[in-house]
């Protein structure tokens, strides 16, 4: 079965409301929405253990500064499963960064001595330490402007309209239904909970299979200049040892 994302909050407060009946109220007066935000949240809380979310991932974009190569990690990535970190040029073209930097690297791009020559180039590989991303060498922003960071998306509870709970979206709008039905003393609750109880079945069921959903911009949807073939990219103006940046094989 597909998993469905969890929506923005903005509107898994108004799905919730419709199945209340409460729909047009939500949506004309905000006077509901600390209570039901609130049951949001407490579903988020409930459900975030109930299955395991590592079958969401999700890519965010990153604008990269000249000649800087730590970057914080977005919060809504897992420090601990990043899987991908690609850096964009100005043509939309990718270039895939490998993990792990050398010390003879780091002197090599010249990165510890603080030259103030040093000019920005392609960044070719990458660290985490202490939730930063340090990137080598560092960028010339005006020709690789995007950094593109793809990992398991960490759940969190939302707060913010534009916020994402990162689990799935059906449950996370079940379990906000049964427990404010319950708070208003509404009928159905219990009918509910049995719907909520076989999704979430399904759920397990479908990552034992191995399904992993995609949230956000996937490789193809970035680049509108052309076909890409995924095993190798075309890296065109640079060439350091075109055949070691290749990359070879599928996801």
């Amino acid at each position: 079965m597909a998993l469905s994302v969890s929506p923005p909050l903005s509107e898994l407060r108004q799905s919730v409301a419709i199945r209340l009946n409460m729909g047009q109220q939500v949506a004309t007066s905000t006077a509901q929405h600390p209570v039901i935000d609130e049951y949001i949240r407490q579903a988020f809380n409930l459900l975030v253990r109930d299955a395991n979310w590592v079958i969401l991932e999700t890519t965010v974009e990153v604008d990269l500064i000249d000649k800087q190569h730590e970057y914080d990690v977005p919060d809504q990535i897992d420090v601990g499963d990043i899987r991908e970190i690609t850096v964009q040029n100005k043509e939309k073209f990718e270039f895939l960064l490998h993990a792990g930097v050398e010390y003879y690297e780091r002197n090599a791009y010249r990165i510890d001595r603080g030259n103030k020559e040093n000019d920005g180039q392609l960044p070719l590989r990458y660290v985490v330490e202490d939730k930063l991303l340090k990137i080598y060498p560092a960028p010339d922003a005006a020709e690789y402007p995007k950094m593109f960071i793809r990992g398991r998306a960490l759940p969190r509870a939302p707060y913010k309209d534009d916020d994402r709970a990162f689990i799935d979206g059906e449950a996370h709008i079940a379990q906000a239904v049964v427990s404010l039905k319950r708070h208003y003393n509404m009928t159905g609750a219990d009918n509910d909970e049995r719907i909520l109880a076989r999704h979430l079945g399904n759920i397990r069921a479908a990552q034992s299979d191995g399904e992993v959903t995609q949230i956000g911009p996937t490789r193809s949807s970035r680049f509108d200049g052309g076909m890409l073939d995924d095993r190798a990219l075309f890296y065109p103006d640079f060439d350091p040892d075109v055949a070691s940046l290749y990359r070879r094989g599928g996801y």
